[in-house]
């Protein structure tokens, strides 16, 4: 190992030991970030009543899109900046950390005219002929537009931490912007009766408390990155290219969503209403069941990285396969509790009967196979933190671009509105067999174990 990096806390050691110290802060922060989502679902449903509850529902697809706006620039840089540091590339770190920010104004600029040229008529469309639904869900978007570069530079900087290894204030920091959400949202709510205004500026106020302390501690403390004058844009390219895969990921969970929505209104307009509230119910248990996950998958990426910059074959497949084992079990047992309290999941945030029935029929049915869903998801973030982003993006997208959207017009087709809800499951499955495909070809053509096991 080189002495550079001797330091380098992914590089040694136990990986059991480094995986469960770096993956348990992240998938706290993930839960707590969970416990947000099904906090302010709650907040909607007893303060704002279920016209709020319907309108957040209604923008999800929006607030998916901005997320993978964000993502297109954090999770390249996260990726470039990891095998930086692992090699020892101190000052090219702080290039591409910056130059991460500088991208970040291009973003915000691109949310900007999309929302204020396009994103009104979307909702009014959406809302179908619903005036206090569309109203609240274009107040509840605006706020969110108008404060957009609070909670990217945030996200940027908090990947940049998670990179150098600052873990503990990494989830100091997130854990506390989750709690005064939480807080904020219920005194907004609550206490001020502001309704979905006040989800809206529960989150802005909380991220620009967060972003300050961060700021202020990168410009306090020896040895973290800090911004530097813009330098060259060449990794601009490369960065959006490796944050690609992740960011058509949640374009994807928007575009999902607003086919969802739409198969609703054509094959169940009788219970319209009930239905939406019952899939915004259902959308945010997944999310918070998705979060750690996710939360595995950014820990692994980041051990990968470090070890693949370093050269070290042997820690990377090791880190793969300790990976796959834990997102396998806990994608079992998401399952299996699933399938065994929907109705209960359903009941807790409405007081309305029908919405806690369509909640208890729709969640088995999106979850019936969710045990297969870690496989793709940690497969995709391995070929990410090796830098090939063509593999990466396969198998982060295909399931949504491939599978999920054609199944979702095509299997009410033949079972009705049912059909739509079979679609997570089938291709969940159907993922199988791409998986199979490209593992197969990359085995084939370069000589890795499996198609992922590189030579040591």
């Amino acid at each position: 190992m080189d002495s550079s990096n001797a330091n380098n806390m992914f590089l040694h050691g136990s990986l059991p030991a480094l995986f469960a110290r770096t993956a348990a802060p992240i998938i706290l922060i993930m839960t707590i970030n969970g416990l947000y989502v099904v906090a302010d679902a709650y907040f909607l449903g007893i303060y704002a009543g279920p016209d709020a509850l319907s309108a957040v529902s209604l923008i999800f697809p929006m607030m998916m899109m901005m997320l993978a706006f964000g993502t297109l620039v954090s999770a390249g840089m996260s990726s470039i900046l990891a095998r930086h540091l692992g090699a020892g590339r101190h000052e090219q770190a702080r290039q591409t950390f910056t130059g991460a920010h500088v991208l970040g104004l291009g973003v915000v600029a691109a949310v900007y005219v999309l929302f204020f040229t396009l994103g009104r008529m979307v909702i009014a469309a959406g809302a179908a002929g619903a005036p206090a639904v569309a109203a609240n869900a274009e107040l509840f978007m605006t706020i969110t537009v108008l404060f957009s570069p609070i909670g990217y530079f945030l996200s940027l900087n908090i990947d940049g931490l998670r990179c150098e290894g600052r873990l503990g204030f990494m989830t100091l920091v997130t854990i506390s912007a989750t709690l005064l959400n939480i807080a904020f949202n219920w005194l907004f709510m609550g206490g001020f009766g502001w309704g979905v205004a006040g989800s809206a500026f529960g989150t802005v106020l909380a991220q620009t408390v967060c972003l300050a302390v961060v700021m202020m501690f990168r410009w306090r403390t020896p040895g973290v990155l800090k911004l530097a004058r813009p330098g060259p844009v060449t990794e601009w390219r490369q960065i959006l290219a490796l944050g690609l895969p992740s960011s058509f990921g949640f374009l994807g969970i928007s575009l999902n969503s607003a086919a969802v929505i739409t198969n609703i209104r054509i094959w169940d307009t009788q219970n319209y209403v009930d239905v939406i509230a019952a899939y915004g119910v259902v959308t945010r248990l997944l999310t918070f069941a998705y979060l750690p996950m996710m939360g595995v998958s950014i820990a692994f990426q980041t051990i990968a990285g470090n070890n693949f910059g370093a050269r070290m074959m042997g820690r990377t497949n090791d880190s793969l396969k300790l990976a796959l084992l834990v997102a396998t079990i806990y994608c079992a047992v998401i399952q299996v509790v699933a399938l065994l309290f929907a109705p209960a999941l359903g009941l807790f945030f409405a007081d309305d009967a029908d919405i806690g029935r369509q909640v208890a029929r729709i969640l088995p049915w999106t979850t019936f196979v969710y045990v297969l869903c870690g496989l793709p998801i940690i497969l995709s973030g391995y070929f990410q933190a090796i830098g090939e982003a063509g593999k990466a993006g396969i198998l982060g997208l295909g399931r949504t671009y491939l599978f999920s959207i054609p199944l979702l017009f095509a299997l009410p087709h033949a079972f009705g509105e049912t059909g739509i809800w079979m679609a997570a499951p089938a291709a969940d499955i159907a993922m199988l067999g791409l998986i199979a495909v490209v593992l197969g070809i990359n085995a084939a053509k370069r000589g890795w174990r499996f198609g992922v096991l590189q030579p040591v």
